[in-house]
């Protein structure tokens, strides 16, 4: 009997085969949030020294001019976080914070390529109000329209066990 051919890599290796559990819509839902308040609260400290140099005394009232600036650069600011730390670690910090991980279906690395395409996902997504973001909590593979466009998955890392030794009582220094 022969054996299956193995799927290779770019390399010409067969690839590790290994399990996770797929990251569901809430836990993903609350890393964007965490990204998101990252990026607004950076691209806010960009407006407000933007505002000051215009000497605008209070900066909740921002003339118009400014809260374009904001908004013009929480998008640049998107434009780079999302694809570069995608690209860098497979994490943004708000994934890191809530341990999930972006790979790819064949858990091959992410390229740049992949990132980006990843991120025009996310664009088209908000274009249509956001509800092909909706669909991880109703595929079985708990994808979005952004990771099917991406052939990406967005995985649970295993929690980190730690094994603490009780000492014995013997052992116990008497001060």
């Amino acid at each position: 009997m022969m054996e299956p051919a193995r799927e290779q890599d770019a390399s010409g290796e067969a690839p590790e085969v290994t399990t996770a559990d797929l990251a569901g819509f809430w836990i993903r839902l609350a890393a964007f949030v965490i990204d998101m308040a990252i990026i607004a609260g950076g691209s806010w400290v960009v407006s407000f020294t933007i505002g000051q140099a215009m000497g605008v005394a209070d900066p909740f009232q921002f003339p118009p001019v400014i809260r374009k600036s904001f908004l013009g650069v929480i998008g640049i600011a998107g434009g780079f976080y999302f694809p570069w730390l995608w690209k860098q670690t497979g994490q943004t910090l708000g994934n890191r914070a809530l341990g999930i991980r972006v790979v790819r279906t064949r858990f091959y690395g992410l390229g740049w390529t992949c990132c980006l395409l990843r991120f025009l996902g996310y664009l088209v997504c908000w274009a249509l109000l956001g509800i092909p973001f909706a669909l991880v909590g109703f595929d079985r593979k708990k994808q979005g329209l952004h990771d099917k466009m991406a052939d990406t998955y967005v995985i649970m890392l295993p929690k980190k066990k730690v094994r603490v030794a009780r000492p014995h009582a013997h052992a116990v220094e008497h001060a």
